[in-house]
């Protein structure tokens, strides 16, 4: 069996992790596999060392709000979408892979290659369209008609197709996490990353992912800390992460809010780094504040694979992921008081907390290990028609 991926960025956040333990999982099987990337980063660092070919396609055309600012904008996106075609149509030529498989939904060039290609093509929807309605009421049939299924990382995203062509081809699959891959640390590094947070001691809270205020919610996150630090003046805070790319200077914004607040001291912002696992582990609580829909939230998984507790927004794939009361707590998006009263009640009972973060491990063994992603997976595939070898 080949596949071959198509995805950006090259960074290692949600998807592109999720990316990276799909590969290993389909090389362990002895799958073929390669991925079509628009730079080196470390994504591709890591594909490299895991066997994978790599194939670079410079800024491969993605659909985002700047690109349709301006009419010129919309032009220049169009023509870059013709040279990404043109460009996967050699790649595929050569390589010559058995099933294509566009890993993001705002990649259009790719479906369009595969069909003109022939071949099958899987198209994963890991994004929420609720902020561009009129783009998503024609772009949900253009997906159905250009792939042969469409993966969706959550019921949530799944539920966006209803009323469309596209449904029918959709499959729900979570993609899971390997905990023995994620959670290959020591004691050792979370002890370097607790004393980076914590010098002086005392719990630590934390949100996990790429900073974008507004819709990631840190300043949520930081609203929420500011509110908390009278009651528990030994808390810190931490973001870990660096910000989305055109989002830098939401960095300083979190930080000055932090330092208005009057926990700056107690506030800090990690930047980009590769063993977000042993960072996670050195927390006491996850968060994920995210305003707009988080389509599933691979950070909420790993925090339970590391048995920690977590608070997130209700209002998107976190509601699959978290049982509210019993592995964490669910709460409104944007709501800051919300989130404080939640953290204050497991900060004010540590045990409650370990006992949440027990219970989250439990549940992520029994639905979210990569194991029953991958199976699920290889039953697609099996659907499409491909033989596929006895799991090894």
């Amino acid at each position: 069996m080949r596949v071959l991926f198509v995805h950006s960025p090259a960074d290692l956040y949600g998807a592109s992790r999720a990316l990276l333990r799909l590969c290993h999982d389909m090389r362990r099987d002895g799958w073929e596999v390669a991925v079509v990337l628009p730079e080196e980063g470390g994504l591709s660092r890591r594909l490299a060392a895991a066997g994978v070919e790599v194939f670079l396609i410079p800024g491969i055309a993605k659909i985002e709000r700047q690109n349709f600012a301006t009419a010129a904008g919309a032009v220049r996106f169009c023509r870059d979408v013709l040279s990404d075609i043109r460009a996967q149509r050699q790649i595929i030529a050569r390589w010559r892979p058995d099933v294509i498989h566009t890993n993001i939904s705002i990649i259009p060039s790719t479906a369009v290659a595969a069909k003109l290609a022939g071949r099958r093509h899987l198209w994963h929807l890991r994004e929420t369209y609720g902020e561009f309605p009129g783009l998503w009421a024609v772009y949900k049939h253009i997906m159905g008609v250009f792939s042969t299924r469409i993966v969706c990382c959550s019921q949530v995203t799944a539920d966006q197709l209803a009323g469309s062509w596209a449904a029918r081809r959709a499959r729900v699959i979570y993609e899971g996490l390997a905990s023995n891959e994620f959670c290959a640390f020591s004691a050792a590094d979370v002890a370097t990353w607790r004393r980076r947070f914590a010098p002086e001691g005392g719990p630590v809270v934390g949100v996990v992912g790429r900073i974008r205020m507004v819709r990631k919610g840190q300043e949520v996150f930081v609203a929420a800390a500011q509110q908390l630090v009278g009651e528990f003046p030994s808390t810190h805070f931490v973001c870990i992460g660096d910000a989305y790319p055109g989002n830098e200077s939401h960095v300083e914004e979190l930080r000055r809010r932090a330092e208005q607040g009057g926990i700056g001291h107690r506030f800090a912002i990690t930047g980009d780094i590769e063993d977000v696992a042993a960072a996670t582990a050195a927390l006491d609580i996850a968060v994920m504040p995210s305003v707009v829909p988080e389509p599933f939230g691979n950070v909420v998984m790993e925090a339970m694979c590391l048995g920690k507790p977590v608070v997130a927004s209700v209002n998107g794939g976190g509601r699959e992921q978290i049982e509210d009361g019993v592995t964490g707590f669910l709460v409104p998006p944007g709501d800051a008081d919300a989130l404080a009263r939640a953290l204050a009640m497991l900060l004010a009972d540590p045990q409650r907390a370990r006992a949440m973060g027990e219970a989250g491990r439990r549940r992520f063994e029994a639905i979210f290990t990569s194991d029953k992603g991958h199976a699920a997976i290889r039953r697609l595939y099996a659907e499409l028609g491909f033989e596929i070898a006895p799991h090894r």
